[in-house]
């Protein structure tokens, strides 16, 4: 994939009502947790939410996403759309330290498809 490929991915996902992750090489893991906060988040309202929006964000991003394991992650909360760079952890105990030490809120498990919020997790 390329980058416009995956960002029309990320606008198609969003317009199904989708969350996800994708590498830049259109690669989305399938396993583990996914531990945001390695970016500034980009926040959308929906009529704002374009392909040239993911593209901007995709190529202020390019560093990190280069990253073993670095994934854009996208999702929709309370009428606006997040995309943040993310990283996939196989150890449960690594993703919730890291995301910790990124102070995120919660870290989402693919192997559930649920989140996990890190203020519960000791």
């Amino acid at each position: 994939m390329n980058k416009f490929q995956v960002a029309a991915h990320i606008v198609d996902a969003v317009s199904k009502g989708e969350g996800g992750s994708i590498s830049l090489k259109g690669e989305s893991p399938t396993r583990g947790y996914m531990v945001g906060g390695y970016s500034w988040t980009l926040t959308v309202i929906p009529d704002m939410f374009d392909t040239y929006t993911v593209m901007d964000f995709l190529d202020a991003h390019a560093s990190a996403l280069s990253w073993k394991n670095a994934y854009v992650g996208w999702w929709e909360h309370k009428g606006r759309i997040y995309l943040d760079v993310s990283k996939n952890f196989t150890v449960h105990h690594i993703a919730v330290e890291d995301g910790k030490l990124n102070q995120e809120i919660a870290i989402w498990s693919l192997d559930t498809n649920s989140e996990i919020i890190l203020d519960k997790v000791k």
